[in-house]
């Protein structure tokens, strides 16, 4: 009987291995995992919008560094040259201060929900991947437990093994379909993609 479990569990890897991959590389899966983050992408887009709205309103363009966002002070749309801040009042400069730490304030907030609204998108992203994988995998599954139903240890076996590559979707994956690629966990590279983008 082992014998025989070996080769059916063979065929098991052989045939996750083969199809699987072309899965994860379809346009259906593509479209699959776009719709279940289009609610975050636009939530995340008007929490952007927001902020550069009241960086705006606040005197500052909000421009992306390599330690994160600086709000950066402007005139009709354009940095304030050096000489322009030497002719400022104190009261202004004062102002400029209070509105630049409020703004601060503002971004280390959102900077937070962004990166909340990446770990939803993982986990949305993750879940379609499991049903890719198990789409493939649970009918096979199902008829070996079938066929193994005299034996219930093999048949506990049979889930143990489904539940695993189940949940280790990134071994079934191309390179380019891995998902630390395409949702990078990090608030300051959440943020600064949004103002790379919107001011490419």
């Amino acid at each position: 009987m082992m014998r025989i479990l070996r080769r059916d569990m063979e065929e098991l890897v052989g045939t996750c291995r083969r199809e699987i991959p072309r899965a994860f590389e379809s346009d259906d899966y593509t479209h699959r995992v776009e719709d279940a983050l289009k609610e975050v992408q636009a939530q995340t887009k008007a929490m952007t919008d927001e902020l550069d709205q009241r960086a705006s309103d606040a005197g500052f363009a909000l421009k992306p560094t390599q330690t994160g966002i600086t709000p950066v002070p402007i005139a009709d749309g354009q940095p304030i040259p050096a000489e322009q801040f030497a002719s400022m009042s104190k009261e202004e400069m004062e102002g400029m201060r209070e509105r630049a730490e409020k703004l601060q304030h503002d971004l280390g907030h959102t900077t937070v929900e962004l990166k909340r609204l990446g770990k939803v998108a993982i986990e949305r992203a993750k879940d379609v991947d499991t049903e890719v994988v198990r789409f493939t995998l649970t009918p096979i599954v199902d008829e070996l437990q079938t066929q193994y139903a005299e034996f219930p240890e093999v048949v506990e076996y049979l889930g143990r093994v489904e539940t695993d590559m189940a949940d280790r979707q990134e071994i079934f994956k191309p390179a380019d379909r891995l998902l630390h690629h395409r949702y990078p966990d990090s608030r300051t590279t959440a943020i600064q993609t949004n103002y790379s983008q919107a001011t490419a």
